[in-house]
């Protein structure tokens, strides 16, 4: 009866329950208070959102009187305060400058098929169809990629021939410790 129970209870312990287990992320949008005066009972001027470049004008202790953008003053908690722009607004801008450089490629891509079209039709230049386009040649496979049999054949015979002389080598270097005795092995 108690292994029945036992077992029982160790299904129940090694069996995943539905819906416990949740995956939740902290977020990185934080606001923090600017007050009227340094302490947390000072009245709230406003909520200053994570990422706002903010001049500091004063320090005392823990606090720091800043200046916001919006030319508005007031004192936050210095814990909140780093000399590096957040992830999060750093993530932003290298996203934005990623699809301007996306939109410069496409138009320089654009100018140079144009460019090449222009070319094809001079007289004396091949067809543009005969040229591959820069993606084409990237990914085009190698020109020579032959696998050659007697390269193998001679690496596996210098490693037989490399065994047996190791070998005999072995059995010399016996027959000279032995005094010319020979031993099988």
């Amino acid at each position: 009866m108690r292994q029945a129970l036992f077992l029982v209870t160790g299904l129940f312990v090694l069996l995943p329950l539905p819906g416990i287990a949740e995956t939740l992320y902290v977020t990185d949008k934080l606001q923090i208070a600017m007050r009227a005066a340094p302490g947390k009972e000072a009245a709230l001027l406003k909520m200053v959102a994570s990422g706002t470049a903010l001049e500091v004008l004063e320090k005392e202790g823990s606090q720091m009187r800043v200046r916001d953008p919006e030319k508005s003053e007031g004192w936050v908690d210095a814990g909140y305060l780093i000399p590096q722009l957040s992830t999060r607004v750093q993530m932003e801008k290298m996203q934005a400058q990623l699809q301007q450089a996306q939109a410069a490629l496409t138009q320089e891509t654009a100018k140079t098929k144009e460019l090449t079209d222009k070319l094809a039709q001079l007289p004396g230049n091949p067809p543009s169809d005969s040229m591959p386009t820069p993606k084409e040649a990237a990914t085009a496979p190698p020109v020579e990629n032959y696998f050659n049999i007697g390269w193998l054949i001679f690496s596996f015979a210098m490693l037989i021939v490399g065994f047996f002389a190791g070998i005999q080598w072995i059995r010399q270097a016996y027959r000279r410790r032995m005094g010319g005795m020979y031993l099988r092995i």
